[in-house]
C-alpha cells in the first residue's frame, strides 16, 4: 500500500473529542488490515484501502479534554493531569498519513469540498472550556480549587440544578465537607430539563441533602423573595447545550443549530454532496442523551462507511455493499445505586480510563504540571 499517493483520498476531522478520535482510530484499524473494534452494529469485514488516505485532525485543542470530568476536575486535584491528553502524547495519531492541525474552521463548502480555517484566534473570542491548550487548562483548573478551599467563610454558590450543577455540588460537597454549599435551581425540582426518570431526579435531590448540600428551588438568581445572599465563590452552570455549527450552511442545520443527520453518519440530502460528508458526536441532530457511549458508536459507524466510500468512488474496485447504519437503541430504565455501582459505571476518575480503555489505547502519563 502506497503512503504517498498523489491521489490519495484526503479526509479532514474538525474536532477530535471522543467521537471524532474514535472515527480516526477506526480508519486505522481498518487501514491496518484489523478486526473491527467491539461494536453494537453488526459490521462485517471492510476491503482495506488500495491507497492510505491523507487524515488532517482540526482542533482548537492541541489534545482531547474528558468533559465528563468537568466538575471534579474543577473541584479536586485526583484527574486534573489526566483529563486533558495532548494529542502529541497519543502514539496512535504519530502516522505518516495524519496530520494534526490547531486552529477554528470558519467555512466549509461542501460543493467544493472545502474547509476554511484560521490558527489564532482573536482576544475577544470564547471557547468553552476557555483553555486552548493543556498548560492553560491545567492553571484554570488549579484556580478554581483555589477559590472553593479560599472560600471557607462564605458558602460556594452553584447556579443551575441541571447535570452539570448537581454533580459539582456533590463534588464539592464530597471533597470539601466542611465547605457549606448552596445550589440554586429555577425549577421545582433538580434535573429538569434532562429525559430521566422522576424517581431519579427525586432521588438525585434526597441524596444532595443528605450529603449536606443546601438546595434553593424556584428562584432565580434574582432571588424574588427578596434575600440576599453572600458567595465565597459562585459556579454557573445553567447554560444549554448549543452546538457551534455557524461554519456550516444553514440549510444543513435544524432550528437549534443541529446538523441534520442520516443513519448514516452522512449529512441529509440537503446540500450538495451530503454523501461525502459525515457528522458525529453532540453537533449531531441524535435522539436521546448525548453521551460518551453513543458518540463513540457514532464515530465507528462514520469511520467504516468512509472507508465503504472510498472503495465505491475508486474506478479500480467494485461496488461495495450498503453503507452501515446506527440503530437507534432505547433506553431501558432503572435505577441502581452505591458504591459498588458507581465504581462499575465511572471507576475513581468519572469514566476516564473507562472511555480510554474503549479507545483501546493506553491511558497517556504525562509529566507533574
Amino acid at each position: 500500500m502506497s503512503h504517498s499517493h498523489p491521489s490519495a483520498p484526503r479526509i479532514l476531522i474538525v474536532g477530535a473529542a471522543y467521537s471524532g478520535l474514535y472515527a480516526a482510530l477506526n480508519l486505522f484499524n481498518i487501514c491496518d488490515g484489523k478486526p473491527h473494534f467491539p461494536s453494537m452494529m453488526n459490521l462485517t469485514p471492510v476491503r482495506v484501502p488500495e491507497v492510505l488516505p491523507q487524515i488532517k485532525i482540526l482542533d482548537e485543542r492541541d489534545g482531547i479534554f474528558h468533559t465528563t470530568a468537568i466538575p471534579l476536575v474543577h473541584v479536586h486535584h485526583s484527574v486534573v493531569d489526566h483529563a486533558w491528553i495532548s494529542y502529541g502524547d497519543i502514539p496512535a495519531l504519530k502516522r505518516k498519513i495524519v496530520q494534526i492541525l490547531q486552529g477554528k474552521v470558519i467555512e466549509i463548502d461542501p460543493l467544493q469540498k472545502r474547509a476554511f480555517w484560521r490558527g489564532n484566534k482573536s482576544p475577544a473570542e470564547e471557547t468553552r472550556p476557555c483553555a486552548s491548550t493543556r498548560q492553560q487548562y491545567i492553571q484554570d483548573a488549579k484556580s478554581h480549587i483555589a477559590s472553593i478551599k479560599d472560600s471557607r467563610d462564605n458558602p460556594v454558590v452553584v447556579i443551575g440544578g441541571g447535570a452539570v450543577g448537581t454533580e459539582f455540588a456533590a463534588e464539592i460537597k464530597h471533597y470539601h465537607p466542611e465547605q457549606r454549599v448552596i445550589l440554586i435551581h429555577s425549577r421545582s425540582t433538580v434535573l429538569s430539563n434532562e429525559p430521566l426518570p422522576e424517581a431519579l431526579k427525586e432521588n438525585t435531590l434526597k441524596t444532595l441533602k443528605r450529603d449536606g448540600v443546601e438546595i434553593i428551588l424556584e428562584i432565580r438568581l434574582q432571588l424574588s423573595n427578596g434575600d440576599e445572599l453572600v458567595a465565597g465563590h459562585t459556579i454557573w452552570a445553567t447554560s444549554r447545550h448549543l452546538p457551534r455549527t455557524d461554519f456550516l450552511p444553514p440549510e444543513s442545520l435544524n432550528e437549534n443549530g443541529f446538523v441534520k443527520v442520516l443513519s448514516t453518519m452522512q449529512f441529509c440530502p440537503t446540500i450538495l454532496k451530503s454523501s461525502m460528508h459525515f457528522v458525529v458526536g453532540d453537533i449531531a441532530e441524535w435522539p436521546g442523551i448525548k453521551r460518551v457511549g453513543r458518540a463513540l458508536s457514532m464515530g465507528q459507524c462514520a469511520a467504516v462507511n468512509i472507508v465503504k466510500l472510498m472503495a465505491t468512488t475508486s474506478s479500480k474496485q467494485s461496488k461495495e455493499t450498503e453503507a452501515f447504519e446506527l440503530q437507534e437503541y432505547p433506553y431501558k430504565w432503572g435505577m441502581f445505586d452505591g458504591p459498588e455501582v458507581y465504581k462499575n459505571s465511572f471507576g475513581t476518575d468519572l469514566g476516564l480510563s473507562i472511555c480510554w480503555g474503549i479507545l483501546c489505547l493506553p491511558l497517556p502519563v504525562p509529566a507533574a504540571s
